[in-house]
């Protein structure tokens, strides 16, 4: 019974780990961008939390500046204090959007103890909005401020007034592990 009980926690585990869902990110940029030729940055000059939705506070903004200035600072950009100096404007934003979840749910629970089993099935055929929320980095070329790259992720409960600044940072760093784009992908 031990092996079966042992077998059953890794399963679920397994199962649970696979469940878990990070957001996705999603890219685009000009595709003749050269850019090799972007050496530094600086950031746009309205990111004092105007374009951020309440629960961003400064804290946050700081870790998803701090986030920023590590990737420029591993891709050897130097940041400026001026869009005159920069190549580059780094501008991020989060959104949060009311969405209307539409249709049924359906669920299914497994549990044992101490040599019994039991299972269920769940439906909830209620309607419920819910937060979906965007994190967007945008970098537009500071001579004539054409945007030149996007990246962004969208989740439900994203963001919220109880995340922790260093996971903010993590969606950034991800977001910008796509910039510059790589040869192969242009």
């Amino acid at each position: 019974m031990k092996k079966a009980y042992l077998l059953f926690i890794v399963l679920a585990a397994a199962f649970l780990t696979g469940c878990q869902s990070k957001p996705t990110v999603h890219t685009d940029y000009l595709k003749e961008t050269p850019f090799q030729e972007f050496h530094s940055y600086t950031f746009v000059q309205d990111l004092s939390g105007k374009d951020m939705p309440a629960p961003i506070g400064p804290n946050m903004i700081k870790a998803m500046q701090n986030a920023v200035k590590e990737r420029m600072s591993a891709l050897q950009y130097a940041e400026v204090a001026t869009a005159a100096e920069a190549d580059i404007i780094v501008h991020i934003k989060a959104e949060i959007i009311r969405v209307e979840d539409e249709g049924p749910r359906f669920s299914i629970g497994f549990g044992v103890a101490r040599g019994s089993g039991a299972y269920g099935l769940g439906y909830d055929p209620s309607d419920r909005d819910r937060d979906e929320r965007t994190l967007l980095v945008d970098i537009y070329k500071a001579d004539n401020k054409e945007l030149i790259w996007r990246g962004y992720t969208q989740k439900q409960f994203f963001i919220h007034p109880k995340m922790k600044p260093e996971e903010v940072k993590l969606h950034i760093a991800e977001i910008l592990a796509s910039f510059p784009p790589s040869e192969e992908s242009k």
